[in-house]
């Protein structure tokens, strides 16, 4: 989006970029299996099942992380999560956001039970990113850990975009409406 190359976008759960200075503890002690090892800035890593469900699946049940883990964990590499982490350091960081560009409608989306991007932190990357003259909107899903994109809970996160989307021109709305609603009714029968 920052590039120009789209017309809307959904953040969801952003990672840490330049100037975002809100570091919550919980969001410390999950980064810190990978970043106290700095030897893996170069590697790939894979959580283990108890820190994929401490960290990133811990608003579902234990059986629903595991099922999640066995379905989507993949070995992932960390230079990204390096750079996130020091972002504030570096002089001219990969993890710099233009927030004074012009761009399409943004939506913010933080989770109440994430630690892996806690939602002070995603709160304090929708308020930096609405300095930009584009429209920045900001939702939050309370009950949702990180994994609220392929969870039990995936529909509210759905219905948010597809809301969002459609109240920009840029779809059609969600047949439930915007997260939480009730599904709208069924035409009555023709008669």
């Amino acid at each position: 989006m920052g590039q120009g190359c789209a017309r809307a976008c959904i953040a969801l759960s952003p990672a840490q970029f330049k100037g975002n200075l809100v570091l919550p503890p919980a969001q410390l002690r999950t980064a810190f299996p990978v970043l106290g090892k700095p030897r893996l800035r170069t590697r790939s890593w894979i959580h283990s099942k108890d820190s994929w469900h401490a960290g990133f699946a811990n608003a579902v049940g234990r059986e629903e992380s595991d099922a999640l883990y066995d379905a989507y964990a993949v070995p992932s590499p960390m230079k990204p999560l390096f750079q996130a982490a020091t972002a504030n350091f570096a002089l001219h960081s990969e993890a710099s956001v233009d927030v004074h560009r012009d761009r399409g409608p943004l939506l913010v989306v933080g989770a109440g039970k994430d630690r892996t991007v806690p939602q002070a932190t995603s709160r304090a990357a929708y308020r930096i990113l609405s300095r930009s003259p584009g429209v920045t909107e900001w939702a939050a899903l309370p009950g949702a850990g990180h994994s609220f994109v392929v969870d039990s809970t995936w529909r509210q996160a759905a219905d948010l975009a597809l809301d969002f989307l459609a109240r920009h021109g840029m779809g059609a709305a969600s047949p439930a409406g915007p997260a939480g609603a009730a599904p709208a009714p069924a035409d009555p029968a023709p008669a």
